[in-house]
């Protein structure tokens, strides 16, 4: 579904229960729907290359995502919550306007990135 200049996900596509590989990267996507946390079996997700400035609530909930990369949209934070998804072994936020986290640590990579997002997630807790 990538490089298809899209603004919205169709509907239907968070039906898809059993999808493990989404790559809508290169499209004008805004948001990502709310139900994108309905899609248990989802494992790859590939959203890079858009205007996308936030996540939808129910993303910390997809309990089998391992990649996800966000490059080059307009996330200005990243929930906490993220940290706490045990699953994720690539996460890649470079190029969006980031306050949080910081800009040296989303330079540090995936590890550094989870783990400042679960030490602030405890710290607020």
């Amino acid at each position: 579904m990538c490089d298809n200049g899209m603004e919205v996900l169709p509907d239907q596509l968070c039906e898809m229960k059993a999808l493990q590989k989404l790559d809508i990267s290169r499209n004008c996507l805004q948001l990502l729907p709310e139900a994108l946390g309905d899609m248990l079996s989802l494992r790859v997700l590939h959203a890079d290359d858009n205007k996308i400035e936030k996540l939808p609530v129910s993303f910390p909930q997809l309990p089998m995502l391992r990649t996800c990369t966000l490059r080059n949209n307009k996330l200005t934070w990243i929930s906490n919550q993220i940290g706490n998804m045990n699953s994720v072994t690539e996460l890649v936020i470079s190029g969006n306007p980031l306050r949080s986290p910081p800009l040296d640590i989303v330079e540090q990579g995936t590890f550094r990135i989870l783990r400042y997002l679960r030490n602030t997630f405890s710290s607020e807790s």
